[in-house]
């Protein structure tokens, strides 16, 4: 594997944040305290810049996490007609890590499914009803979504909703979405407490998102008994919105090959404090942070790290139809681990508050001071100026600026799709290739339970003819010892995919090189397999209609995906099954690949005289019909 990025979230204390929706006065910076490595003393305008850029990014973490966990929370929320918005200002740099977290996890808040189950969900609970009530619903693209309401009397409820391969908007959505609560009414007004939990140890709760067309599959993210408490106080004039998470969360990027996890002990704990509808078009509020996290990621073999935490820094947001504009005063403390970044503690004070205009885009104006001694200014033209001790620096905006420190990488443009043939290079870094199967029989309305079967043939020759064997293969039954060279499920997959149904160590490092990630028997895909390395030589990619399940034909995609250049999707109707035989009437194959040793790439149209099952069966050796397949 070239690169392997690892990003680990600790929230190590709690965080708050209270917004208010009408203007309001910003606090001050705090005064600095020291750090393992570093006071936070900026004594030229090489650490104003990284000042500068860590401090940008540190600001949108706030931001970041209040927008995942008001995803996380919206079914909980929606059910009780509660579910404000929090808006990201967008004037300071959000890593690639926490926008792709918070566009994943937006995915669940935007299923048909979800919006029926809420209604009904809403209905019950109004209702006070002393017994329950269930439903089934057809998700919109395949997949079905249950929900059961185990009480609603004297203002308590009990809500499981399970998500079986929910597929809607190339997203699917699989586990379960539990939520308990009470709500209670006074002549103040109404305090609803809901307590909600995504997945368990032993059952995840999954959002995978896919290219267009459910083609590629893009990333994963796993939610593993993640939780969320949420205080809902409304009365007249005020809503009170109060929320502590803590659990497990890791989004896997297959492209990059890149990790981000996030774990949180003792709360992260975000407080919406709203007490107006701000003046006409225009909306006020403020953020304010207290608490800790840390980080770690992994590139080129070497691991960093920060610790981080902000004491009463306070973010002044104000929305219009024009502009953005945004002060932050107070007080934020990073350590970098090695010390690739000024650490210490950082004060900031807001001159003239930064200003986004909504019409360009970039930000024409404002000036904050960092510990008195580094200004950084945001010019007319959107770009952004550093000044320390009258040396400046410029950069074209605030991603330039981030990637001074870069704090989290993921930072992959979408696939470009060039259809079934055409040239591309095996890429320098991330994932070398991935391979995707899905499956769903045209006009079914929920799932299907066939059984279809991904396969990987490689050969060490770029130009192998019928009589070739293959030199290695992967598929869901990969056997120990295919050659000397090769260890089957004796190696350490990469970071990020926690499970794996077979895999092969190419190099004997102990790592796994190729790998099936993803085995899907009961529903309707993904299949998936990960690269990440193509050595020079000719592949065949193939499926297998292993089993029906109730059907007697099936529609299968495979799409590839080396580097940015997306291929497929290749299609075809199955209509036998051979539980992993030799009958070519029960094989699709998809593709074929050639790797020269200069890294160039050419995918091209199976040639069949290339068989597109493994080295155990095509001439006779083994016996497939002996073989069980179980479920994984």
């Amino acid at each position: 594997m070239k690169r392997l990025v690892q990003l680990g979230l600790v929230v190590s204390l709690a965080i708050t944040v209270v917004v208010f929706l009408s203007a309001c006065s910003s606090g001050g910076g705090g005064g600095s305290s020291s750090s393992s490595s570093s006071s936070g003393t900026i004594s030229n305008n090489t650490q104003g810049v990284q000042a500068a850029s860590t401090s940008s990014q540190s600001a949108n973490m706030v931001e970041g996490s209040g927008q995942t966990f008001q995803n996380l929370g919206s079914i909980g929320l929606s059910s009780i007609s509660a579910a404000p918005a929090f808006r990201s200002s967008g004037v300071f740099n959000m890593s690639p890590a926490m926008t792709k977290l918070v566009n994943t996890t937006a995915k669940l808040s935007a299923l048909s499914s979800v919006g029926n189950a809420t209604s009904s969900i809403k209905r019950a609970i109004a209702s006070r009803a002393s017994t329950g009530a269930t439903g089934n619903l057809n998700c919109a693209e395949g997949g079905t979504a249950s929900y059961t309401i185990n009480s609603a009397s004297a203002g308590s409820f009990n809500v499981t909703i399970t998500f079986s391969l929910c597929r809607e908007n190339n997203t699917e959505i699989d586990g379960q979405y539990l939520f308990t609560g009470t709500t209670a009414t006074t002549t103040t007004g109404t305090t609803t407490t809901l307590d909600i939990t995504l997945g368990s140890a032993s059952s995840p709760f999954t959002i995978q998102d896919f290219s267009p067309g459910y083609g590629s599959l893009v990333t994963k993210a796993t939610l593993t008994a993640f939780s969320l408490g949420i205080n809902v106080a409304m009365a007249s004039s005020s809503l009170t919105y109060t929320m502590n998470a803590s659990g497990g969360m890791d989004l896997y990027d297959y492209a990059n090959g890149d990790d981000y996890a996030l774990a949180f002990t003792n709360g992260f704990n975000d407080v919406y404090a709203l007490s107006s509808a701000g003046t006409g078009s225009t909306t006020s509020f403020s953020i304010t942070s207290n608490g800790g996290y840390s980080e770690s990621w992994t590139t080129g073999g070497t691991t960093h790290s920060i610790a981080s935490s902000f004491s009463n820094l306070v973010l002044n947001l104000t929305f219009n139809s024009a502009y953005i504009t945004v002060s932050i005063n107070g007080q934020f403390t990073i350590t970098f681990t090695p010390a690739s970044c000024l650490n210490g503690t950082f004060s900031f004070v807001t001159n003239t508050p930064v200003r986004l205009s909504l019409t360009t885009g970039k930000t024409d104006q404002g000036s904050i001071t960092i510990n008195g001694a580094t200004t950084i200014t945001y010019n007319s033209d959107g770009t952004i100026t550093v000044t320390t001790a009258g040396v400046s620096q410029t950069f074209n905006g605030s991603y330039d600026l981030s990637l001074v420190c870069p704090i989290a990488t993921l930072d992959q443009p979408a696939p470009v799709s060039t259809g079934t043939t055409g040239t591309t290079t095996v890429p320098t870094s991330g994932t070398a290739m991935t391979i995707t199967l899905t499956w769903l029989k045209t006009g079914d309305s929920t799932t299907s339970n066939d059984d279809m079967d991904l396969h990987l043939n490689y050969y060490n020759v770029t130009a192998p003819t019928g009589s070739t064997m293959p030199t290695w293969h992967v598929d869901w039954d990969l056997e120990s010892g295919t050659s000397t060279t090769v260890i089957a499920n004796q190696c350490t997959p990469p970071t990020g995919v926690t499970s794996y149904r077979s895999a092969l160590d190419l190099t004997g490092a102990g790592t796994c090189d190729v790998l099936l990630d993803q085995d899907n028997t009961v529903g309707f895909g993904p299949e998936h397999i990960i690269a990440t390395m193509l050595p020079a030589g000719y592949y065949v990619v193939s499926v297998n209609n292993y089993a029906f399940h109730g059907d007697t034909s099936e529609d299968v995609a495979v799409t590839i995906q080396i580097g940015n250049s997306l291929f497929g999707p290749f299609t075809a109707t199955m209509t036998a099954a051979d539980g992993e035989g030799t009958d070519p009437a029960s094989w699709f194959g998809a593709a074929d690949i050639v790797v020269t040793s200069a890294g160039g790439v050419t995918v091209q149209a199976h040639n069949p005289n290339l068989l597109p099952w493994n080295e155990d069966n095509p001439f006779g050796l083994g016996a497939p019909g002996l073989r069980v397949k179980g479920g994984i």
